[in-house]
């Protein structure tokens, strides 16, 4: 039963006629409102169950955004993983599922203390490594022309890739979120068409394979 009407049931005899009745319906009504801003505060709590506005505080305090074209379901269902994610965090199996929540399905962590990965050669670098995103991924497959009109260079314009620039953003910030505090992710390998080297031991690892390839190197 509602406050507002138990509260009518409740008042004493001396409070009858229509200010009583006034009153007690008064403070039936506040007291239905406080229980349903607690109801709101228990909900807002549970990440599966909360409104979509609490999402986005939820996923700040997290240090999860929301990625861009990232549905609201889909969003909750990889903030209701944060606390796997963090489990895992400092590990390339961490870091590579982090960005399969994102949808980045193609990743591989290559690191330089394995023998088949010379990209980083030296005592110095035994802890740097590289994460290769291949496709399928947003970001297309050539470099062009794409601020400002998209057509030459010039004023405003910028040679790039296409894809949301947020999802560059969100993935550098993911990459840095798992990355390990002993290591050092020296580059995120976005390989656009054509392919890396990979496995030679040598430090062409990482480079493109042919000229035509287009490969974009971005700094986490």
């Amino acid at each position: 039963m509602a406050y507002i009407e138990s509260q009518q049931a409740q008042r004493p005899p001396w409070h009858g006629g229509i200010w009583g009745a006034r009153l007690w319906g008064v403070l039936g009504t506040l007291k239905d409102g406080l229980a349903d801003l607690m109801r709101q505060a228990v909900l807002v709590r549970s990440v599966a169950r909360c409104p979509e506005d609490a999402l986005v505080e939820h996923g700040g305090e997290l240090g999860w955004p929301q990625a861009p074209g990232e549905t609201t379901l889909e969003y909750r269902a990889r903030l209701g993983r944060a606390w796997e994610f963090a489990s895992s965090a400092g590990t390339a199996a961490g870091l590579i599922a982090a960005l399969n929540a994102v949808g980045f399905s193609n990743v591989e962590v290559r690191e330089a203390l394995d023998p088949t990965w010379g990209r980083y050669a030296g005592a110095s670098r035994q802890r740097w490594f590289a994460v290769v995103i291949r496709h399928p991924h947003p970001f297309g497959t050539d470099f062009s022309f794409r601020w400002g009109d998209g057509t030459t260079y010039g004023s405003g314009k910028t040679y790039g890739f296409t894809g949301d620039p947020r999802l560059v953003e969100l993935l550098r910030r993911l990459v840095r979120r798992m990355t390990p505090a002993h290591a050092r992710c020296h580059e995120i390998i976005l390989v656009l068409s054509g392919n890396i080297t990979d496995g030679t031991g040598t430090l062409a690892d990482g480079d493109k394979v042919a000229m035509g390839d287009a490969v974009a190197y971005l700094i986490p």
